[in-house]
């Protein structure tokens, strides 16, 4: 995914952001990601990566938005008897989300779109919204594209659709994020580490409770073996093209209701 124009905050200049927001760009893309492990093949930073790369794409896409720094670590408890996992505490996480919202608005951001790239963020941020629509309701829209299960169907079609299963694509490191992650981060895959992982039924409450460990012993779940970068580059851009009609859905209904 091909960065056109500087949409990064982190890589701007105040003044650059100063004048951006003098020429029409008021979205920003606060997107959630984590450092947790991702089996014997990823990176602790994948959802991270996948952040950035995401954000950039929608973007870019927009044309009138721009990404915060990807907020990380994030709510990854449930990864802890994996070696490398950083996670903070429900009540941290939201706390830097409340000051994230409150610099960007004072910055002159007045359209906020939430995204998470860990689903693990998704209840907090979900618990946290309501509280900052309202604090802000008069000075900026703020709202998420928080439906990750709709977003994982449109994967899952199009593996299903192509000869893979929902459960090889997986929930962790499976074929969905591998292929993502070779599609846009080659590098950082241990290609020769590739195993099959856990792909029976997962109760959530007992993944939240006991953790990953009670369900694999790799940190896998799903089968990345048949991952490659050609079906990472179609999941991209599915996922891409989700997030970009989301937010231009909430924006439009929210801007024409006030």
């Amino acid at each position: 995914m091909v960065n056109e124009r500087k949409v990064l905050l982190e890589e701007m200049t105040w003044e650059e952001i100063k004048e951006a927001i003098e020429h029409g760009i008021d979205t920003v893309l606060v997107i959630a990601g984590s450092i947790e492990q991702h089996g014997p093949h990823l990176p602790i930073v994948t959802d991270t990566v996948l952040g950035y790369e995401w954000g950039k794409a929608i973007a870019l896409k927009m044309g009138n938005a721009v990404v915060a720094p990807v907020i990380r670590p994030g709510l990854s408890s449930h990864h802890l008897g994996f070696p490398g996992t950083v996670t903070l505490s429900n009540y941290v996480f939201q706390q830097i989300l409340k000051s994230y919202i409150e610099c960007l608005v004072k910055t002159g951001f007045r359209k906020i779109i939430i995204i998470c790239s860990h689903g693990g963020n998704l209840q907090a941020v979900k618990r946290m919204l309501p509280l900052l629509q309202k604090k802000y309701i008069n000075r900026a829209l703020v709202d998420g594209v928080l439906d990750i299960e709709q977003k994982d169907k449109l994967v899952n079609d199009f593996l299903e659709a192509n000869g893979y299963s929902a459960k090889e694509g997986g929930i962790h490191a499976g074929l969905t994020e591998t292929s993502c992650m070779l599609a846009l981060s080659p590098d950082l895959v241990r290609k020769e580490r590739i195993r099959p992982g856990y792909i029976g039924p997962i109760n959530d409450s007992v993944l939240h409770q006991k953790g990953l460990r009670a369900y694999t012993d790799n940190g896998v779940l799903g089968d990345p073996t048949r991952a490659s970068e050609e079906l990472g580059e179609a999941i991209n851009q599915i996922t891409v093209e989700f997030y970009y009609n989301e937010s231009n859905r909430i924006i439009s209904e929210k801007t024409n209701t006030t």
